[in-house]
């Protein structure tokens, strides 16, 4: 949740420069989860010292959104899911979960979101090569999707 890229962000979580990132907001996120029927919840990441600071809500929910401060830079939004019937852990292929949910394994689950709400941009790696433009937009095209797709200019000099 940053109002700006983080050349740390792009450093940390891309292997190499052919990775994209995608630009959103969580009014986006909210309003592209509309079709799912179950409770999503979507916090803010509390990042605390385990050493010194105490937690004392003993809500199971508040622990998934405690990490910690070692990865403040992240300024991370979560979604959780409190839906975890028995049945689909016991037969994660056979379960039939709610409208627009699967089951992948006892890990997790996919929930469908609207993509076209979700994107409002598409961010390439700042020291992308040129295909990599072509190469994003022939998959836009393939699904449909207009969203814009801008190369960080992360690497771009300063104006003084």
């Amino acid at each position: 949740m940053n109002r700006y890229e983080s050349d740390a962000m792009w450093k940390l979580y891309q292997q190499s420069n052919e990775g994209v990132a995608i630009q959103s907001t969580v009014g986006r996120v909210k309003k592209s989860l509309k079709s799912t029927d179950i409770g999503v919840h979507i916090g803010r990441i509390n990042y605390i010292d385990y050493d010194r600071d105490e937690v004392k809500d003993t809500n199971l929910l508040t622990f998934s959104y405690i990490k910690r401060k070692s990865f403040e830079h992240e300024r991370e939004l979560r979604l959780t899911i409190t839906y975890t019937p028995k049945e689909a852990f016991a037969n994660p292929n056979d379960y039939k979960c709610p409208k627009n949910i699967r089951v992948v394994d006892l890990y997790g689950i996919y929930v469908n979101v609207e993509l076209d709400i979700l994107v409002s941009k598409v961010y390439l790696n700042p020291n992308s090569q040129d295909w990599l433009y072509g190469l994003v937009q022939a998959l836009l095209n393939r699904y449909n999707f207009k969203f814009p797709i801008v190369k960080s200019d992360l690497n771009k000099l300063p104006l003084f």
